[in-house]
């Protein structure tokens, strides 16, 4: 009997793939907060709260309601914190059934990122010096991933029997995107130093990350924008671009107990935008000026190299998981083995109902196994930064993001009348995550 059940989960199990729901996101932000917003019971639940404001403080960023972006990242930043602390005591729920019944703490580069698009919200509403609060705070959540997860892999590989594994290193602990803004905010608030300082630090993140930064290092566009000629003025850009990874599952038999454990990792979508170009007319003169934006930052290396981090951890509780189901019906069936041998015939009746019941706990603890495949949909894979000196005057400008293969033009942001002045931070961003080929007004 037991051998049959063992081919039996080995059938069901051996070779299953299970994809999370990752739809893109439409382009029509607007309507997407709409839906979230009404269907909030439907997609989130009570433990997914900071899913929830993950979702609703990005799309309230990608519509430009800045305050009410920054309300809902500050409140789910706040439940992050206390979520994580929360997850340790909810572990031992977790291992009676699966990781959703715990609350979501967030993946580390969501954590990480929401202080960046609340940095960029603090700016658009002239707080200058509250931008420069939150990339701070993004620099330094991106230095401490690695020492927060340094014990919890020394437990993981000791409760898989793995100590003599390499270690798993965090490689992200610098931002290039993140010392991108601080140098254009301290420029802006005129403390040349800082900026210098931010510049040499984003040089260091693409010296010390190749795995994560693999494309050429904007340099002459740092330099243009340490170096604006007298007289000129500057315009910056910031294009978000490509779906963001997204969670599935993989079932396998573990080797001991006739078990199957449920691991989640991360896929990434096919990129839809290769490069994003830009160009601003003077209203007065007419004069254009065009030039293409560079890639500076890879959300999507970001979240798959944070994610591995703690991916050891996730394997070993999930085999610890299996192991507390198994025990119940590993007694359950020893115990029924030895009545099954009664010459009574009631007791060699009851020990064939245990039989069958540790048999039912064998497929019941396979159904309630599975990960966790909870991850906000609606962070950029991709960041590409741009910058044209122009004279100072009044602008017609538009961003346009083309396709990776054809160059076919997918969509196109359009801002009208803007004002850029001498020695003012004029930062404008454009946001393209789905598919629709639309017009940005």
């Amino acid at each position: 009997m037991r051998q049959t059940k063992a081919r039996l989960l080995f059938s069901i199990t051996a070779v299953i793939l299970v994809t999370s729901l990752c739809p893109l996101p439409a382009i029509d932000y607007e309507a997407q907060l709409s839906y979230v917003e009404k269907n909030t019971k439907k997609l989130y639940g009570k433990k997914s709260v900071v899913l929830q404001g993950l979702d609703e403080g990005l799309l309230s960023y990608y519509t430009g309601d800045y305050a009410s972006s920054i309300k809902k990242l500050t409140r789910t930043e706040s439940k992050i914190d206390e979520y994580f602390a929360k997850s340790i005591s909810q572990s031992i729920e977790s291992f009676l059934v699966n990781d959703l019944v715990i609350d979501y703490a967030g993946e580390d580069y969501e954590d990480i990122y929401l202080n960046l698009f609340k940095s960029l919200s603090y700016y658009h509403l002239g707080m200058l010096e509250d931008a420069i609060v939150e990339i701070n705070r993004f620099e330094n959540k991106s230095q401490s991933i690695a020492q927060r997860y340094e014990a919890d892999l020394i437990k993981a590989r000791q409760a898989s029997e793995n100590a003599d594994t390499a270690p798993v290193s965090v490689t992200f602990h610098n931002s290039a995107l993140g010392q991108y803004l601080a140098l254009l905010y301290h420029r802006a608030d005129g403390d040349k130093d800082a900026a210098l300082s931010a510049a040499r630090y984003l040089h260091d993140a693409f010296v010390t990350q190749s795995k994560l930064y693999d494309f050429d290092e904007p340099v002459k566009l740092v330099n243009a924008d340490l170096n604006v000629p007298k007289g000129k003025a500057r315009i910056n850009t910031l294009a978000f671009s490509n779906g963001s990874p997204y969670k599935s599952q993989m079932y396998f038999p573990a080797i001991i107990f006739d078990a199957v454990v449920a691991i989640p990792f991360m896929k990434t979508r096919p990129p839809k935008v290769g490069f994003v170009g830009v160009k601003a007319t003077n209203r007065k003169t007419g004069q254009t000026y065009k030039s293409s934006m560079y890639q500076m930052e890879s959300l999507q290396n970001v979240a798959l190299d944070t994610f591995q981090t703690h991916s050891a951890s996730i394997y070993s509780k999930a085999i610890a998981r299996m192991l507390v189901k198994q025990l119940s019906n590993d007694i359950s069936r020893g115990v029924g083995e030895v009545m099954m041998d009664s010459d009574d015939p009631t007791i060699a009746l009851i020990g064939g109902i245990l039989q069958l019941a540790s048999f039912a706990g064998e497929v019941g603890a396979w159904l309630t196994e599975t990960a966790d495949l909870r991850m906000s949909s609606y962070f950029p894979a991709r960041a590409d930064a741009g910058g044209l000196t122009v004279d100072p005057g009044t602008y017609d400008i538009t961003m346009e993001f083309y396709q990776t293969k054809g160059g076919k033009l997918m969509y196109r942001k359009k801002f009208k009348n803007v004002s850029v002045q001498e020695g003012k931070l004029c930062l404008l961003e454009a946001a393209y995550l789905g598919n629709d080929v639309l017009d940005g007004q």
